[in-house]
């Protein structure tokens, strides 16, 4: 699976422990309907790894992001055809 759109990330961040953390983070579609999605802080790391070779579960585990937010914010791009398979 690859990214088959333009894509921008934006995460939300706030100060614990005297540094910046990654709390929350959406993703939207640059083209097409425009959809922002809504996702956990570390799912777009997911988008990031998707290399086409790699199988979806194999990255998940390894990056160790919970698997229904990957497969929520995975589901949601293919339907909007942000993702596409190899």
């Amino acid at each position: 699976m690859t990214i088959a759109a333009p894509l921008r990330v934006e995460h939300e961040l706030e100060p614990r422990a005297g540094r910046a953390t990654v709390v929350d983070a959406t993703v939207t579609l640059d083209e097409g309907t425009q959809s922002t999605i809504e996702t956990t802080a570390r799912a777009p790391e997911l988008l990031a790894a998707l290399d086409g070779r790699t199988p979806l579960a194999e990255m998940i585990d390894g990056l160790g992001i919970p698997r229904d937010d990957a497969l929520a914010l995975i589901e949601t791009l293919l339907e909007l055809g942000a993702l596409r398979f190899v």
